[in-house]
């Protein structure tokens, strides 16, 4: 368990890094890593929503056949 003490001084870590510049960077960081991952996952078939269903034949098989 931390001391009071430990805990009063975590402040001292942005005398070391730039709080503006620490958050611009995670922004940064956590947008290009979003973008990718979307980029990644249009990528496949399976998965992209832009192409609509004729892109995912694997969810085929669970649609219901129609009988006259």
């Amino acid at each position: 368990m931390s001391s009071l003490n430990e805990l009063n001084a975590l402040w001292k870590i942005w005398t070391l890094f730039n709080p503006r510049l620490v958050l611009a960077g995670l922004f940064a960081f956590l947008f290009v890593l979003a973008f990718f991952l979307h980029i990644l996952v249009l990528a496949t078939p399976r998965f992209n929503w832009i192409a609509g269903l004729t892109a995912a034949p694997a969810y085929t098989h669970f649609l219901p056949a129609v009988v006259k």
